[in-house]
């Protein structure tokens, strides 16, 4: 007993010492950042931006300690955050402006988990915490994060894609698509960004947690970094593995969030809620292009009265006569018999649909209620 807590006594005391050495090396370094020759504050910057994820806690720390460089070491926390180990070289106004507009695109086009690392999600936790503090750095840290809130949605979006979530977006018209375009044939960023009409940034409209979830709840935390201004809708697919009671925590942090449940398989329609006569059916308000009720043939005010010769009364009221209900049982890739009425004056028709997966939904989705 008596050497083990002897034993344990000098692991910890060595620990501290470890620690403490640590500590002394890095305040040294953030003080010759402030050395009146540059060489020497380069040289002390480029060391501490190979900072590993544990001592930029170190860093945390001294920001709320010393006032006089919280500014400083703030700036250094950034970089770390961003990847860049030492700032970049001045860019064009107009660059930084497309490039925020169009890089959630961007991040359809090209996969990737835009530069995170164990040290930028440790930079990012200890500009947090400044943030929500009262130090002078907490201003300071709030602003460095509001400057890359566009990058942390795409860590985000990456992370929730690759942990089994489709992400989709809104569809706009507008010129990005031309820029996206250019960009995906080679064009040159900082020609696009010579337009004088900068293009509308797409926002984040669904999320769907499909079958292959592998984030638990835990993974739900970074749909609270997308930039959500109005609203954002959580779908749970069957399988998925996250109940509505999972979601609590995440109501609470995203105001307007109203999760729903869904069947594995989808047919693709958005349902105007409207009755169609005294014996129900579901109106069509939109077909998702390229989807299962886009595929065969069914179009925005077809009136959908049964599904595999069972009557309908409503898309989704709850009950077991509503056509989400109808197809909750149903399988991606199983084909149904849908009664469909194209207007009130003609009998309805059989149509056979096969059901889609949420997983084919577009990364923009666009709804076609024109057609």
């Amino acid at each position: 007993m008596l050497i083990a807590a002897v034993g344990l006594g000098l692991s910890t005391s060595t620990a501290s010492a470890a620690e403490d050495a640590q500590s002394s090396s890095i305040n040294a370094l953030l003080r010759r950042m402030t050395d009146p020759r540059f060489e020497v504050r380069t040289a002390a910057e480029r060391e501490l931006s190979r900072l590993d994820p544990v001592q930029t806690q170190v860093l945390e720390e001294a920001a709320t300690k010393d006032s006089e460089h919280a500014a400083r070491i703030v700036s250094l926390l950034e970089r770390l955050y961003v990847g860049q180990s030492a700032p970049g070289p001045e860019e064009t106004s107009a660059r930084p402006a497309l490039l925020s507009s169009l890089d959630v695109m961007l991040t359809i086009r090209r996969g990737g988990d835009f530069g995170e690392t164990e040290v930028t999600r440790a930079a990012e936790k200890s500009l947090s915490r400044l943030a929500e503090g009262d130090s002078p750095a907490a201003p300071i840290a709030e602003a460095a994060l509001a400057r890359h809130a566009v990058l942390a949605e795409n860590r985000a979006i990456a992370t929730l894609r690759r942990l089994g979530a489709k992400v989709v977006f809104s569809d706009l018209h507008d010129p990005m698509h031309d820029a996206l375009g250019q960009l995906a044939e080679g064009a040159d960023t900082d020609a696009i960004a010579g337009d004088s009409s900068p293009p509308a940034l797409l926002k984040v409209e669904h999320v769907y947690i499909l079958r292959n979830w592998t984030g638990g709840k835990e993974g739900l935390e970074y749909l609270t970094r997308l930039r959500i201004t109005g609203g954002l809708q959580l779908y749970l697919v069957d399988g998925c593995g996250i109940r509505l009671e999972d979601t609590l925590a995440l109501k609470a942090a995203i105001p307007g969030l109203a999760p729903i449940e869904r069947s594995a398989a989808t047919l693709g329609v958005r349902s105007s809620g409207y009755q169609f006569s005294e014996n129900g059916g579901c109106e069509i308000a939109s077909v998702t292009e390229g989807l299962a009720a886009d595929r065969a043939g069914l179009r925005t005010n077809f009136v959908i009265k049964a599904v595999n010769g069972d009557p309908i009364l409503t898309f989704d009221d709850g009950t077991s006569k509503s056509l989400v209900h109808r197809l909750r049982d149903c399988k991606p890739g199983e084909t149904v018999i849908l009664s469909v009425q194209k207007s009130s004056n003609v009998e309805p028709m059989d149509v056979e649909v096969k059901l889609s997966d949420w997983s084919d939904v577009p990364d923009v989705q666009i709804m076609n209620s024109y057609r």
